[in-house]
């Protein structure tokens, strides 16, 4: 039996792997379709100012959703599993009816807020872009039921129907984009949008149905729960202020050249990538870790934190070296088709450069909160997270009239740089830990080594002459090998860990196969 249940494990961890890999695929052909068919077009700017409120905020309740409810309904359930229906059943309409205000609220007020950030445009302009943030409005509270049943599906150890259904999304999103831009101009993305989300909440919904009852008094009962909404409040502050620097970067909408906004959104998509490959899946191996030893187990949780840091630092570097200087070649692959030209190539890659700089500090962050929810530091973690809001803020004030929109990605650069000091800072206090510097250490030491790296393959090719593709591919693949190889002569032990990972994985896929 118990063997049994580790193979059913294997082959779900086998599969959802590949199904992650899938979405990020599709996510970024979605990525693509929007370069082929609007490139750095001023429409394009104008749809992601005025979408970027309900983006942000139905990005704020995937996070909410799993920060919050997953813990809580495991808790109920330890208790009774019928409270723990109920309480699934009470948390999706609590939240439907959630979104529902939230939406109307923003509608009451759509002009105002439209006009905060193009006050500097047209009237024909504030009215297409108040047209997409109200059609935006109503997926709101569909995302907010949507992804509370998602967070049920996970706390239930059904991980596989959750992530067919966002690929259907994307799925649904291209389609619709590539079939009717030419009708609907920049309305097809609402409305793609707006589609795909009532599409994967019927899917969504269809199995967990029975579950679902309206119950006003319980809907109440949660409402008035001071526990509750202290915990959903503080957790929709953290999660809203770490998505919230595109907020304040679309605000200068006005004040940087037409394109601007748009460049902004590929690069910083690119930016994220190698986060969502390699750095989600650390810390989601790690997170259970860190959770295990949080209480009775002090030198085993900072022996494994300071693992996961080492280890991402260790990826990270050579990846950023890469962006840095060969980043131009992987946006003329992404994008550069359609209304994407040669010119916007050079421009999202200058502003992708600066994202780039960030890169280490902001992956390390990751590990880091993780580690301080384990340990129950959730106010600690607003309060780095306000004041790297504000600071910010006070960035873009400063930087954008001389650097325009190198300046914002410079700012939302320097906030990472921040977080990672302030997160590490408190994670060595809080964990009493005698060697502070050892993530500097790190940095330094996998820096070393990819420059020389670097430098070795630049001096080879450079030798080798040619240009093109092959030579793009061949510098990037002989700078990572002899990155690789210098960790193996130098026994670091993350190059190991690694290694062993990818082949444990290998095995299980052997296995299914």
């Amino acid at each position: 039996m118990k063997n049994k249940v580790v193979i059913s494990i294997a082959k779900a961890t086998v599969l959802l792997t590949l199904l992650t890999i899938l979405s990020k695929f599709i996510g970024l052909v979605r990525e693509m379709i929007y370069a082929r068919n609007f490139g750095l077009t001023s429409q394009f700017d104008l749809f992601l100012v005025s979408a970027v409120i309900p983006i942000v905020i139905n990005t704020s309740v995937i996070y909410l959703g799993q920060h919050y409810f997953i813990p809580a309904y495991n808790r109920v359930k330890s208790t009774s599993d019928d409270e723990a229906i109920k309480f699934f059943s009470t948390t999706f309409w609590s939240f439907i009816l959630g979104g529902v205000l939230l939406a109307f609220i923003l509608f009451i007020f759509s002009g105002t807020i439209i006009n905060i950030f193009l006050s500097s445009q047209s009237l024909e302009y504030r009215e297409i872009g108040t047209e997409i943030f109200l059609l935006f409005l109503l997926t709101i509270p569909i995302n907010a039921g949507m992804f509370i049943i998602i967070a049920y599906q996970q706390a239930n150890f059904h991980f596989i129907y959750p992530a067919v259904t966002q690929i259907i999304m994307n799925l649904v999103l291209i389609v619709i984009i590539i079939a009717f831009t030419n009708v609907f101009q920049i309305f097809v993305l609402p409305l793609a949008f707006l589609i795909s989300y009532v599409s994967a909440f019927v899917i969504m919904f269809f199995p967990v149905r029975k579950f679902i009852k309206l119950n006003f008094n319980s809907i109440f009962k949660f409402r008035k729960n001071e526990s509750n909404l202290s915990t959903v409040g503080a957790l929709i502050i953290i999660e809203g202020l770490s998505l919230s620097y595109i907020l304040v970067d679309r605000y200068f909408f006005g004040e940087i050249p037409s394109g601007s906004i748009a460049a902004l959104n590929y690069a910083i998509i690119i930016f994220t990538l190698p986060v969502s490959i390699f750095s989600i899946s650390l810390i989601t191996t790690f997170f259970s870790k860190f959770s295990k030893f949080s209480v009775n187990n002090r030198p085993q949780l900072i022996l494994d934190f300071k693992k996961a840091v080492k280890v991402n630092i260790y990826i990270m570097l050579p990846v950023s070296i890469v962006l840095i200087f060969g980043g131009d070649f992987f946006i003329e692959i992404f994008y550069k088709r359609g209304k994407f030209t040669a010119a916007n190539t050079i421009l999202t890659h200058s502003v992708l450069q600066y994202y780039v700089i960030s890169l280490v500090f902001y992956s390390s962050y990751l590990v880091i909160v993780k580690l301080l929810y384990s340990v129950n530091k959730y106010k600690h973690v607003l309060i780095i997270s306000v004041l790297a809001f504000l600071l910010k803020v006070i960035l873009n004030f400063s930087l954008v009239n001389t650097l325009q929109q190198e300046g914002l990605a410079l700012s939302t650069s320097l906030v990472y740089v921040f977080l990672f000091l302030t997160g590490s800072f408190l994670v060595i206090k809080v964990l009493n830990m005698k060697n502070r510097y050892f993530h500097f250490i790190d940095i330094l030491y996998f820096l070393v080594n990819a420059a020389v790296s670097y430098l070795v393959s630049y001096t080879f090719l450079n030798l080798y002459g040619g240009l093109g593709i092959i030579t793009e591919i061949t510098s990037i693949v002989l700078f990572l090998s002899i990155y690789i190889i210098n960790s193996k002569l130098l026994n670091d032990e993350e190059c190991g860990m690694i290694a062993n990972s990818v082949d444990l994985l290998l095995r299980k896929v052997k296995r299914q196969a």
